[in-house]
C-alpha cells in the first residue's frame, strides 16, 4: 500500500534525513527526494511529483512557511506534515499559515509516522476531490444560467 507512495524529505540535518529515510524504507514508502532547504525542495517537488513531504520545522528559521506555502500551491500541490521536537515554541505557531496537514513529534514513533502521512495523503485526496465538484457544480451552475438567459 505504501510503496506507490512517493514522499519527499525535507531537513538539512543529514543525519535525521538518512534516519527517516531507512524508516520510511522499512514502512515500504517510497522516499523520492531528500532536499536540504526550501529553494531544493521547491525544484525537487516539481520534479519528483511527491504525494507527501515531511518537513524538519527547524529549517523554517526567519522565512517561516512561505517555502511550505509554496509546496502546497496549485502548481505543486504537495501537502505538508512537519516534524518537530518543540510542540510549545514559536516554530510551531509560524507553521500555521502554511496549513501543515500533521505534524509528528520527535523522537517519533513509526506507527505516529505512518497514520501522519496518511492522514495528510487522505485529506489532500479529499480536499481535491472537494474543488473538482465544485468546479463541476460551478459549470453546471453557469450552463444554467445561460440557458436562462435566452
Amino acid at each position: 500500500m505504501n510503496a506507490d507512495q512517493r514522499v519527499l524529505i525535507v531537513a538539512d540535518d543529514e543525519s535525521f534525513a538518512i534516519h527517516l529515510t531507512a524508516c520510511l524504507t522499512l514502512m515500504e514508502y517510497t522516499v523520492s527526494a531528500v532536499a536540504s532547504d526550501w529553494g531544493e525542495a521547491e525544484g525537487i517537488a516539481g520534479d519528483v511529483r511527491p504525494d507527501v513531504a515531511l518537513v524538519d520545522v527547524g529549517l523554517l528559521g526567519d522565512e517561516t512557511s512561505p517555502g511550505a506555502a509554496n509546496l502546497r500551491d496549485r502548481r505543486l500541490d504537495v501537502p505538508v506534515v512537519y516534524m518537530t521536537d518543540d510542540v510549545e515554541g514559536d516554530q510551531i505557531e509560524k507553521t500555521y499559515a502554511a496549513n501543515p496537514y500533521a505534524y509528528v513529534l520527535r523522537p517519533f514513533d513509526a506507527r505516529q509516522l505512518h497514520l501522519s502521512i496518511q492522514a495528510a495523503v487522505s485529506i489532500h485526496n479529499r480536499e481535491l476531490e472537494f474543488l473538482k465538484a465544485q468546479s463541476r457544480l460551478e459549470r453546471k451552475i453557469d450552463e444554467y444560467k445561460n440557458r436562462a438567459d435566452l
